[in-house]
């Protein structure tokens, strides 16, 4: 069984996508939050970067 969040938790999602994109320099294109997965667009700044 997947585990779900509630809407309350997308804030939490979103300070936390924020500060690892700058943590490991990956640009966020795009992002779906729903109560049961995500999707994400993003692509890392450098050849090596986190994919």
């Amino acid at each position: 069984m997947t585990p779900s969040i509630s809407e309350e938790d997308y804030p939490v999602y979103l300070d936390k996508l924020k500060e690892y994109s700058r943590k490991y320099i990956v640009a966020v294109h795009a992002y779906v939050l729903t109560t049961n997965h995500v999707h994400l667009l993003l692509t890392p700044e450098e050849a090596d970067g986190v994919s």
